[in-house]
């Protein structure tokens, strides 16, 4: 199928599961309860996004600053950036678990680390080993 189709079959099941979602709710009411610590949930509304002027600021900012990167700074990024987001944070935690440090709760936070990396942990493990293998660690 080419990509359109894909496109065309995305958009079909989302107006499909509309209706059926707006029906679905858990808790139809949760907007309706009264807070217990804050005096409402106005107290705390997101600012509206910055107009096209400062958005391109932004952007324009983000590129010179990318560009001045330095060594250390792209070592960084290249460490972070090794697999699924949780991948770096799960090896944290199994080093300090083979080295004998209990972080709280060691299985939850072991297991919230590898819902977070769904699916493209095996793949990301799959990685690691070929550059083990291939001595580029």
């Amino acid at each position: 199928m080419t990509s359109r189709t894909w496109r065309c079959l995305a958009l079909a099941l989302i107006a499909l599961m509309g209706p059926v979602t707006a029906y679905a709710q858990i808790e139809p009411q949760a907007g309706h309860w009264r807070t217990w610590v804050i005096p409402s949930g106005e107290n705390y509304r997101v600012p509206p996004p910055p107009g096209p002027a400062q958005t391109q600021e932004e952007i324009r900012a983000l590129r010179e600053r990318l560009r001045n990167l330095t060594a250390v700074e792209r070592a960084q990024i290249a460490y972070w950036d090794a697999g699924a987001p949780a991948y770096r944070w799960m090896d944290l935690i199994n080093q300090r678990a083979l080295a004998g440090a209990r972080p709280v709760d060691s299985p939850r936070v072991a297991a919230a680390g590898r819902h977070h990396q769904g699916g493209r942990a095996a793949a990301a493990d799959g990685r690691e080993r070929t550059r083990q293998r291939d001595g580029h660690r």
